[in-house]
């Protein structure tokens, strides 16, 4: 009798610790990192027009992919209002126009750059996520083959764009 005793504590204590557990881990994702978005899901990405639902599939799939079209996206917000500062500048200062359009010339340039490095990943992400849906089986080895290549693509391109944003975000 006393051993189904002993078995019945052990058990409803493992059972206390893993409810505890469990409350804990809600309490901490719920509202230790209710300010910490980088981790969540967002479709607002204004400079990446990929369907919500091929947004959602990457995020779910390749969450790496998924975080650096976030940082692309971000990058290419940074670069914008810079474009946009140049331009309410050339107004300003029009006698100085030719100083400030060859600023402005060099980040639509490498706004540019960007953008087709973006189109490109966005039809190969859009590939896999119609791929998978097809068939998931192929879709998710297409998916495992193209997973590095992706990857490095938005290391490349984060890489070109920090180091010219770089003055831009102190």
């Amino acid at each position: 009798m006393t051993n189904n005793k002993g078995s019945a504590t052990i058990i409803l204590l493992v059972i206390l610790l893993a409810l505890l557990a469990t409350g804990g881990y809600f309490g901490y994702t719920r509202f230790y990192l209710k300010g910490d978005d980088t981790n969540t899901f967002t479709k607002d990405l204004t400079h990446i027009p990929l369907q919500e639902e091929v947004l959602l599939s990457t995020y779910e799939k390749l969450p790496d992919v998924y975080f650096g079209l976030v940082d692309i996206n971000k990058e290419l917000q940074i670069i914008n209002k810079e474009i946009e500062r140049l331009t309410e500048m050339e107004k300003e200062y029009p006698q100085q126009i030719e100083i400030i359009s060859s600023e402005k010339d060099i980040w639509n340039s490498v706004k540019q750059d960007i953008s087709k490095t973006t189109t490109t990943l966005q039809k190969e992400i859009e590939t896999l996520h119609v791929a998978y849906r097809v068939n998931q089986e192929k879709g998710q080895k297409r998916i495992a083959d193209k997973k590095d290549q992706l990857q490095e693509s938005i290391r490349k391109t984060l890489e070109f764009s920090q180091t010219r944003t770089e003055r831009l975000k102190k």
